[in-house]
């Protein structure tokens, strides 16, 4: 517990941001389309990218975007965009944080 509260060292601890996107497969190129573009829009570049099976009718598509500032509200209301979709059935994002 002593070592959960300890201070980051904010100049060696990298903080990535990936966004999940869990659609169905036959509508995969969609829903990826639609994840770009919104990203892209709200000037969130794509660091790396990739779709993985996720149960026998759906994927997980996996954004990682670049190191840059993250405005969590702009993210959350992407994520509930994104939602919106009937071909969507989840969408989050999660910080992580790396040495």
């Amino acid at each position: 517990n002593r070592l959960n509260r300890q201070p980051l060292d904010v100049d060696t601890v990298e903080v990535t941001n990936t966004v999940y996107v869990i659609a169905g497969r036959s509508q995969q190129k969609i829903a990826l389309a639609l994840l770009e573009s919104l990203l892209e829009g709200a000037d969130y570049p794509i660091n790396d990218l990739a779709v993985h099976a996720f149960g026998s009718q759906e994927v997980e598509i996996e954004a990682k975007l670049l190191a840059t500032s993250v405005d969590g509200e702009v993210l959350d209301a992407l994520m509930r965009r994104l939602a919106e979709e009937p071909y969507i059935t989840q969408a989050f994002w999660s910080p992580s944080t790396s040495d």
